[in-house]
């Protein structure tokens, strides 16, 4: 049984995102939305001898400018072939009154965020944290 302590939607889709086959994986971190960052993140375990994964929901602007990649269609791809249409489509759906949130993840490399690796944001928009 899940017991989730928010009301807002996509945060208990990334609370649910630390779950797998009904074991709650323990968040490591977590940085809560302001309107400073206009993000939010958790850093969650995915069990033993697997990396650390990072999720990210928030204003699209801001969630874009920290990926590399784009999935489509269960693919990665490189994003900035899609810039134009993800421009469309944002201000699309801006346009007609649309609340719009941009969600993200990745897997954090275990070589360099061990299982122990203590996380830390600094600065006004974490410029100086050491996680990406």
């Amino acid at each position: 049984e899940l017991s989730l302590s928010t009301s807002n939607h996509t945060s208990v889709h990334l609370e649910l995102a630390s779950y797998k086959k009904g074991k709650k994986n323990k968040i490591r971190f977590k940085l809560p939305f302001n309107s400073t960052n206009k993000f939010m993140l958790h850093i969650c375990e995915q069990g033993e001898e697997k990396p650390h994964i990072l999720w990210m929901k928030g204003a699209p602007e801001r969630i874009w400018s920290r990926c590399n990649t784009i999935l489509i269609d269960g693919k990665e791809k490189k994003k900035d072939e899609y810039k134009a249409e993800y421009d469309k489509g944002l201000f699309t759906l801006m346009n007609n009154g649309e609340r719009v949130l941009g969600l993200c993840y990745t897997e954090l490399p275990a070589d360099k965020y061990p299982s122990d690796f203590k996380y830390n944001w600094e600065g006004e928009r974490g410029e100086e944290s050491n996680f990406p």
